[in-house]
């Protein structure tokens, strides 16, 4: 699997990428809120049928 160090635009066609981090989405454990940061993510999944998912996470 690829590793994107920096945040950028990522594309990927890979079905079993698109699971895996479809998988580490789903089963991450969230933090007691210890940080003292807010990240705000967007993204945008769009499928083979172009039906398109955005989601923003913070």
């Amino acid at each position: 699997m690829e590793r994107v160090e920096t945040c950028s635009n990522y594309s990927s066609s890979n079905e079993q990428i698109m699971k895996k981090f479809e998988r580490a989405i789903n089963t991450a454990t969230k933090l007691s809120g210890a940080l003292n940061y807010a990240a705000e993510y967007r993204m945008t999944i769009t499928y083979s049928d172009h039906t398109m998912l955005s989601t923003i996470y913070h």
